[in-house]
């Protein structure tokens, strides 16, 4: 790690930090060279917060969380389709249908 970029860490905490800051760099950047987007401090701090929360969705081992639950989705759908008509199939019918839309960006979202 050393090697390719000295210091670098690549923990969700870090990554978030960095990512919050360099979105402030970013809108600062903007500010000073676009003066016409009336870029304020409220608005700075607004992208920096963003940025530092956009992960707060992701599981355990990050992406390869997203592909379990989907997966973990596609065989509650095939459990379900077995179960007679009824409620308890139309139940494990959505959850099934929710884990295969699940996405951290949206539960990023939610936990906010």
């Amino acid at each position: 790690c050393h090697f390719v970029y000295p210091s670098a860490k690549h923990s969700r905490k870090e990554h978030s930090i960095g990512v919050a800051h360099l979105a402030g760099t970013l809108l600062k950047h903007l500010r000073v060279q676009q003066p016409e987007l009336q870029i304020s401090d409220d608005d700075v701090l607004c992208v920096q917060l963003a940025g530092l929360v956009h992960d707060l969705g992701h599981g355990p081992f990050s992406h390869m969380y997203e592909t379990f639950v989907t997966w973990q989705g596609g065989q509650e759908e095939l459990r379900a389709a077995e179960l007679p008509l009824g409620e308890e199939r139309e139940a494990a019918a959505a959850r099934a249908a929710r884990l295969q839309r699940w996405e951290h960006e949206e539960m990023s979202r939610r936990r906010l």
